[in-house]
This record gives C-alpha cells, sequence and structure tokens, in this order.
C-alpha cells in the first residue's frame, strides 16, 4: 500500500483509481482500515448487513408513504361539510326531489344557495398531500437516515475495493429479495 512521493519519501494511505482487491483500503475513517484477510471480511460482511438494511428502508418507505395517503384521506374524509340534517353529503347519491344534478343545475342556472349545495356534492381532489406536521417530521427524518446509508455505501464503492463492492451488490440482491416487494414506486431513487 505504500508508494514513493516525487521526493522519495514514503506515503501511506493512497488510494488506487483502480478496481483492487488489495488490503488497506480506508473504509470512512482513518482507523477503519482493513488490513487483514479477517479484517476485510468483517469490513464486507458489515456492507453487506448496511446494504441489506437499506433495501429495508426503501421498503419501509413504501409502506409508509401508503399509511401517510390512507390517514391523510382518512383525515379529509372527516373534515367534508355536513348537510343541515347531519349526514355527509355524497357526490353518487342524489335526491331527485330536493338536488339537481351537476347537468341540471348547470342547464338551470341555480341560484347561490343550490351553487353551494351542488359545489358540496362534488369532490375535491387534491394533487398534493396535505401538510400534516407528524408525517411530514418522521418523513423528512427518515429521508435523511436512509441518504446517510446510501451515502455511506456510495462511498465504500468509491474506495474502488472489488471486495466492498460485492459484498454491496450482493446485499442489495438479498434485500431486494426479501423486501423489493414492499417498496413503493419510487424506492431506487
Amino acid at each position: 500500500m505504500d508508494s514513493m512521493n516525487m521526493d522519495g519519501t514514503t506515503v501511506s494511505g493512497m488510494m488506487k483509481p483502480y478496481l483492487h482487491f488489495t488490503l488497506g483500503d480506508m473504509l470512512w475513517l482513518g482507523e477503519w482500515r482493513p488490513t487483514s484477510p479477517g479484517t476485510l471480511f468483517s469490513a464486507c460482511l458489515g456492507l453487506f448487513f448496511l446494504s441489506i438494511i437499506e433495501r429495508l428502508l426503501s421498503a419501509m418507505k413504501g409502506i409508509m408513504d401508503a399509511w401517510w395517503k390512507h390517514k391523510a384521506e382518512a383525515t379529509r374524509k372527516r373534515n367534508i361539510p355536513q348537510s343541515d340534517t347531519g349526514s355527509s353529503l355524497n357526490c353518487c347519491e342524489a335526491d331527485e326531489k330536493n338536488v339537481l344534478t351537476d347537468t341540471e343545475a348547470a342547464l338551470a342556472r341555480p341560484s347561490s344557495a343550490s351553487t353551494s349545495i351542488v359545489a358540496a356534492r362534488v369532490p375535491i381532489h387534491r394533487i398534493l398531500p396535505p401538510f400534516i406536521l407528524s408525517h411530514d417530521l418522521t418523513r423528512a427524518a427518515f429521508a435523511t437516515a436512509r441518504s446517510a446509508v446510501q451515502y455511506s455505501l456510495m462511498l465504500a464503492v468509491m474506495t474502488f475495493n472489488v471486495s466492498f463492492i460485492l459484498s454491496i451488490l450482493a446485499g442489495v440482491f438479498i434485500g431486494e429479495l426479501l423486501f423489493g416487494r414492499f417498496a413503493g414506486t419510487d424506492a431506487h431513487q
């Protein structure tokens, strides 16, 4: 691992800019340098499990997003305005005697009172989910932790140590095999 500097002194810890299987590559910190086959195996095992954890975090994100969407929809449905009788209005159930359909209301050009009844019957489809502090704080903390794991794996790959790279790829494969079906559509970002 030692190399010669231009003035003839020995420089230790130079990174090899090519794929290699050699010992002594620094993993995240200066003290974390596998120098024996046993420590290299331990580092590879740790990277293997860290990449499985990254796939687990991706699956958890998909599950959490579905849960948050469900809870936001339930909150939205709870906040639908009530009619005078106390029951919520449903866009699909129209009382033929008292309430005009949307087409009839548009043709009859109703007064402002009947416009509010028709408007209450039409469901509002949100483009963006509502801001719910408990959901969004959890989402932000979770995204930060997930990014930290992903950047740590990226830094390990950037050592060009093939042992590290193969361990990470094996962990991603096993993690995706175990948890991939739970991930959402954007789990691989």
